[in-house]
């Protein structure tokens, strides 16, 4: 009965993982997906609406993406995109170096179209800190159900033991 509990425990752990880590990839993979979140952004108490950039976006990933993929001459693909709206915004990645209070201090990649990719130390004033603070949650659950899990081999595994000993 305990070994049948113990697999119980060890399934469900496993598709809570599976669940979390699902979520990571699933925002992961949509990469540009979750970079175009927001549309409607905040500046100095104006909405700004981001949508013609956002659209305009993902029309350059896909010719990016058809240019790689049938070889395309440059020029033939470029022309299909219209000209970039809302030069002034960039989108960036990267990792938080350090939080200084009013904002993040991160090592970014900044891009200004798809593929074109600047590198640089830049301080983010407004950063995603309820997303971050999300992550830092699943990441803390993630590691909290993989220890149960573990616990749960173990305990697989010495009733199986035991289970073999009263068998000989």
């Amino acid at each position: 009965m305990f070994l049948a509990g113990a697999v119980q425990i060890k399934n469900l752990t496993w598709l809570f993982v599976a669940l979390v880590i699902g979520a990571f990839l699933l925002e992961a993979n949509a990469g540009d997906t979750y970079s175009l979140k927001y549309p409607h952004r905040l500046l100095n108490g104006f909405t700004v609406d981001l949508s013609p950039l956002f659209s305009w976006w993902r029309n350059a990933v896909e010719i990016e993406d058809r240019k790689l993929h049938e070889r395309q001459t440059k020029t033939n693909l470029e022309a299909q995109l219209p000209p970039r709206p809302l030069s002034a915004w960039v989108k960036i990645s990267g990792r938080c170096a350090n939080d200084a209070g009013l904002g993040w201090i991160c090592m970014a990649k900044i891009e200004d179209r798809p593929g074109h990719l600047q590198q640089g130390v830049i301080f983010l004033r407004h950063p995603p800190r309820d997303e971050r603070a999300k992550f830092e949650n699943l990441t803390t659950a993630s590691t909290n159900l993989l220890k149960l899990r573990e616990q749960a081999h173990m305990v697989s595994d010495a009733e199986g033991d035991r289970a073999i000993e009263r068998n000989d």
